[in-house]
């Protein structure tokens, strides 16, 4: 500062000469446990609900007892997971790609449900799903995000 004198000048300076500078610390890549938790149980969810989905869709149809859910619908759901596991790996891998696979697995999931349904708050619900999934990035482990790890 211009109105110091050289005493507290000196004074500054050995002061900050006289306390070692700590190097920041660099992030380590290590995302938080919960991030890592929600992406296997989303990895591990949507292959066993997409699994039996393909292979059981007409047990399921007649399960259901729903006229308006046939077996191509629940074929369809289940091809539709295996885009949401594609992109769920992905993001496991730390590619922001994967992020746009699941928007794209969950437009295609509220398309299906809105030609099934005619309803467009059913046709909503899989964007919660999306808006959980980047609530759940935005987790921070050593100052860093999950969603700010993605490349």
């Amino acid at each position: 500062m211009e109105n110091w004198t050289e005493s507290e000048q000196n004074k500054e300076q050995t002061q900050t000469e006289s306390t070692p500078q700590q190097p920041p610390i660099p992030p380590t890549g290590r995302r938080h446990g919960c991030v890592v938790t929600w992406l296997i149980l989303l990895i591990v969810g949507n292959a066993i609900s997409s699994l039996v989905s393909i292979t059981m869709s007409e047990m399921m149809a007649k399960m259901d007892g729903v006229d308006y859910l046939n077996p191509p619908y629940y074929e369809w759901s289940g091809y539709i997971g295996l885009i949401t596991i594609a992109g769920t790996i992905l993001l496991y891998r730390k590619r922001k790609l994967g992020f746009h696979l699941v928007v794209i697995s969950s437009m295609f999931s509220a398309a299906l449900l809105f030609w099934v349904t005619r309803q467009w708050t059913d046709a909503l619900v899989p964007f919660i799903g999306v808006a959980v999934l980047y609530w759940i990035l935005q987790i921070t482990r050593d100052g860093e995000t999950a969603w700010g790890q993605l490349e």
